[in-house]
């Protein structure tokens, strides 16, 4: 009986060291950091118009973009918190932006 992935020379997935060191270079950086790198400004401004056009759906949403709203730089957090200001009530923008009573 064969086993699939099991022929000479074929490596299993997770038999590369080098995926499981956690030094390597995809784990050395935090996922805020490389958030606010890969939120341009074209990336926002589309976000923006998707929110004012189907708003938020659900939860998952709601705390997906708490994290990108909260690791964006301090412009971009401007615009986007200025541009949802007419759509979303104060205690939506609080949460997403983190402000804390």
């Amino acid at each position: 009986m064969e086993i699939p992935g099991g022929a000479a020379g074929v490596r299993r997935i997770g038999a590369y060291p080098s995926l499981n060191n956690p030094s390597s270079p995809g784990n050395i950086k935090p996922p805020q950091y490389r958030d606010q790198y890969w939120w341009s400004w074209r990336r926002c401004r589309h976000l923006v118009q998707v929110i004012k056009s189907r708003g938020i759906e659900n939860g998952n949403e709601w705390h997906r973009l708490a994290r990108i709203f909260q690791s964006v730089s301090v412009y971009k957090r401007a615009y986007i918190h200025r541009e949802l200001s007419d759509v979303l009530s104060q205690a939506s923008l609080d949460f997403l932006f983190e402000v804390r009573p």
